[in-house]
């Protein structure tokens, strides 16, 4: 029988490894359009190393796809939600697992984002890290792998935990892609002292760019916009930026935005508007 479970997780596999600093997120792009119009199935499984193993999450969510479910899927373990809203597992029984058997269309993707102690704080004295594995069959049984090149096991994709934190990826997918998206980003914006000002006051502006806990620090540019100019500007090491100015204009209402031009691992984000008043001397 082909629909195997992988309960084995291998730590070093000689492949390029991923580092994070805390969750790790992959997009899974799979083009199935030699499998439309068949019914299959998918499996989907997040299990321990053989040994001390510390816990870590998967989570499957964003599910894209011009297929369809066909009846119930079969679950074991600590698995929990569904495979169009979102499915959790945990790592702390032997097997978690989720088969669904599915009608093809021409296109399936969702992202996979590891989580939890394993990827936080590794405990240094865990003896197996984790595997998240993917595959694809064209029987409903699951004994017929489909678009992959393994053809030992029939994993379409394998994501590592490992025992330093970081993740490895092994993509055996035909006609699929697994890459990291960008981050996304918040851009906060604020003034001080927070006014309302007179003309020829020193303002000081912080902008405060800021990703999910644990992730690196943005970098790049901001750009801060406001009716009399635009000014774009390098983000400190840290994601944050101050700039000192001197309210040299025209009383008047006054609307300052700052804008996160984004690089190549984040997404870029607009601030809140902040409203300035300026009155004559």
């Amino acid at each position: 029988m082909f629909r195997r479970i992988i309960t084995l997780a291998v730590l070093v596999f000689g492949f390029s490894f991923v580092a994070c600093a805390s969750s790790a997120t992959y997009l899974v792009q799979i083009n199935t359009s030699s499998l439309a119009g068949k019914t299959g199935a998918i499996d989907l499984n997040f299990n321990p190393g053989p040994l001390v193993t510390q816990p870590a999450t998967a989570l499957v969510s964003g599910v894209s796809t011009d297929g369809k479910i066909v009846g119930n899927p079969n679950s074991t373990g600590e698995v929990s939600g569904g495979l169009l809203s979102s499915l959790t597992f945990q790592n702390t029984s032997v097997l978690n697992d989720y088969f669904q058997a599915f009608t093809f269309g021409s296109k399936l993707s969702f992202e996979i984002t590891l989580d939890g102690p394993a990827l936080e704080s590794p405990d240094g004295t865990s003896t197996s890290g984790s595997t998240f594995a993917f595959s694809i069959f064209s029987n409903q049984a699951g004994t017929t792998p489909a678009l992959t090149s393994d053809t030992v096991n029939g994993f379409g994709l394998l994501v590592n935990v490992n025992l330093d934190s970081t993740t490895t990826v092994i993509n055996n997918l035909i006609s699929g892609t697994v890459t990291q998206p960008l981050l996304k980003t918040t851009t906060s914006l604020t003034a001080s002292p927070a006014g309302p000002y007179v003309v020829g006051e020193t303002v000081t502006i912080e902008v405060s760019v800021t990703a999910a806990s644990g992730s690196s620090h943005p970098t790049g540019t901001v750009t801060l916009v406001s009716p009399q100019e635009s000014v774009t500007v390098a983000l400190s090491s840290s994601g944050v930026l101050k700039k000192t100015a001197l309210l040299n204009i025209p009383a008047g209402t006054y609307h300052l935005y700052a804008v996160y031009n984004g690089d190549a691992d984040f997404k870029p984000s607009t601030s809140a508007t902040v409203t300035a008043i300026v009155s004559k001397k």
